[in-house]
């Protein structure tokens, strides 16, 4: 929580300078507030999402998680180069490579498969087709309504993925 705090200071910052101040209590109940604010806001739409909460907040859960074991040798890498261990980096930058090159190929899988159970983008697009054009929804949706939210939570993931990859690279 106290990372994503920071990293809410320093997004802010460039909006208001004083929020960037991580010493000013008022700044630190803001960047606070907004953080849990995200974090109740995804498990409140796992609560009324309509094929079940898991469904929406397992892609994101599994992205962030791999993004984050990828982060893992650069942070190694970091440290090694301010200790001035230049004859080890080689050892965490080689490790770098090929965790972060498949994630990446996983996130793009992800947004862009032409497969709807792979889903994000296309999925959204076929819910969208199927309520617009049929007029129909999922058995499990009581109304439009909630095919919207599902359409809406399909295009939310795809952006936080794609901010979630941005981040790393």
């Amino acid at each position: 929580m106290r990372g994503l705090c920071f990293i809410i200071h320093n997004l802010l910052e460039s909006l208001h300078q004083p929020i960037g101040n991580i010493n000013s209590w008022s700044a630190n109940v803001i960047a606070t507030l907004l953080a849990i604010g995200d974090w109740g806001y995804f498990l409140y739409q796992g609560i009324i999402y309509p094929l079940g909460g898991i469904n929406i907040l397992w892609p994101l859960f599994s992205v962030a998680n791999q993004i984050l074991a990828g982060m893992a040798p650069i942070l190694a890498t970091v440290v090694l180069i301010k200790m001035k261990k230049l004859l080890h980096v080689w050892v965490t930058a080689l490790s770098i490579i090929f965790p972060l090159m498949i994630i990446l190929v996983a996130v793009l899988y992800k947004i862009f498969s032409l497969d709807p159970k792979i889903k994000f983008l296309i999925h959204a697009l076929c819910f969208l087709r199927l309520c617009l054009k049929v007029g129909r929804w999922l058995a499990r949706s009581k109304d439009m309504g909630q095919m919207q939210h599902i359409i809406s939570n399909d295009y939310v993931n795809m952006v936080l993925t794609v901010l979630f990859m941005a981040v790393v690279l």
